[in-house]
């Protein structure tokens, strides 16, 4: 028995451009245990970094759930350690789970594109 991951539609999220506090939109992203047996899914991240990898917000601000009917507050908060999206991370089917920052950033002045690494694990 094991376990996996994919992501059938792509690993990427994209928030569009915001301005300095602002909530983004609620993000879909997909994920599919590939394996054969249930998992727990756990994600951690790291700050959002500009081209340059320089901190640009605090991984904090990103904030993710399995369900989009809750509100940004309500949401689990992504930080340097492992958190639980899912306990019962299920074979072959779609997990869906939602992603939304809300944009505050360490250097007010700051313009630019912004990228924050996230490292997803299923253990089983």
């Amino acid at each position: 028995s094991s376990c996996g991951i994919s992501f059938p539609n792509g690993s990427a999220i994209n928030y569009g451009p915001l301005l300095q506090n602002t909530l983004s939109s609620m993000v879909r992203l997909n994920m599919t245990n590939t394996g054969s047996v249930n998992g727990t899914l756990t994600v951690e991240g790291g700050n959002w970094k500009d081209v340059s990898n320089n901190d640009v917000m605090f991984v904090n601000v990103t904030h993710f759930n399995v369900t989009a009917a809750t509100t940004y507050a309500q949401n689990k908060v992504l930080s340097g350690s492992d958190q639980t999206i899912t306990g019962a991370f299920a074979p072959a089917i779609i997990q869906p789970t939602f992603w939304q920052i809300l944009t505050t950033l360490i250097n007010p002045s700051f313009s630019g594109n912004a990228t924050q690494t996230m490292n997803f694990t299923v253990s089983c």
